[in-house]
């Protein structure tokens, strides 16, 4: 979510939803926090939502100032698609990128409707989906649906799942509301998400792979709505990486035991995910990348004995 929407939402909001202590109990620091290298992938690339590695050498991000999704790589960018409405959530499956559109700040306040849209990799045609109110972060599920977040200020609108190959959407498929980040969990059994709001961090087990889900279940509280947390990504490890927009930082979060620590400054991180290396110290070896409100792609790399991938 933008800088500017951030602050447009906090105006409309209860005063019990600014932020409360972490769970009773939890450690309050993992393993792994210092040591990370931060490398500039790509800058000037205007206001930046959200990203999602190819695999290749390149990066998709979403450009919500300039109605765009690119591939980014070390040496420039090319266009996806063009004319995309305040484009959000990417999610890449084979020769197809999904992308929510409508992440707006109207939109956001006034649970407004927004879609999830399918663009042909191959040809930069576009498919819309399915509508869906306020939609910010997407994820794909275990039986090939996918699940995007609304954030919609008063969190009436849940997650709601879509089957991509047709379009039917199951509205609240989670009543978890005010909903931004969405990762699945390697093992393919729980999705995380987390409130832009509070700063809570949720467990939402996946059932049958997906078609249902189960209650959601707090498992960390990284800030309050001053930090404005936004996406989030699982790795392998059992921990999550959470972008921290206004928060100007990206955290490492133990969800069994509600720890966290930051592990890089990054002016307006908006989304983190994993993908292999591209210009960092560690060569090709996973590493974490994140997008930012300041137009800048940024790879971190891990310190000696953390693996992201």
């Amino acid at each position: 979510m933008r800088r500017s929407w951030a602050f447009l939402a906090v105006a409309a909001l209860p005063v019990g939803l600014l932020g409360a202590a972490a769970p009773a109990g939890a450690a309050t620091t993992p393993a792994g926090c210092a040591g990370w290298t931060v490398t500039t992938v790509a800058s000037g690339l205007g206001t930046l939502e959200n990203i999602a590695p190819d695999g290749a050498g390149g990066l998709y991000v979403s450009a919500v100032d300039r109605s765009a999704v690119e591939r980014v790589t070390a040496t420039g960018r090319t266009t996806v698609a063009t004319g995309l409405d305040a484009p959000g959530g990417l999610v890449r499956a084979g020769g197809t990128l999904y992308v929510n559109t409508g992440d707006s700040a109207l939109n956001i306040a006034l649970a407004l409707p927004g879609t999830v849209t399918a663009i042909d990799l191959a040809t930069g045609a576009t498919r819309k989906v399915a509508s869906v109110t306020a939609p910010n972060g997407l994820a794909g599920l275990p039986d090939g649906s996918l699940a995007a977040a609304s954030s919609a200020v008063f969190g009436l609108s849940g997650i709601t799942r879509v089957v991509p190959s047709t379009g039917v959407k199951t509205a609240r498929w989670s009543s978890y509301g005010h909903s931004n980040g969405l990762a699945v969990s390697p093992d393919g059994t729980t999705l995380y998400s987390d409130d832009t709001y509070t700063g809570e961090i949720v467990a939402i087990p996946l059932l049958s792979g997906g078609a249902r889900a189960g209650a959601a279940r707090t498992v960390a509280r990284i800030g309050t709505v001053l930090d404005a947390v936004d996406d989030l990504t699982a790795t392998p490890d059992g921990s999550l990486y959470v972008a921290a927009n206004l928060g100007n930082r990206v955290e490492k979060v133990d969800p069994a035991t509600g720890a966290h620590c930051a592990i890089a400054t990054v002016p307006g991180a908006s989304s983190v995910r994993v993908g292999p290396g591209v210009v960092g110290p560690g060569g090709p070896a996973p590493a974490l990348f994140t997008s930012g409100w300041d137009g800048t792609v940024r790879e971190l790399d891990p310190p000696a004995g953390v693996t992201v991938g």
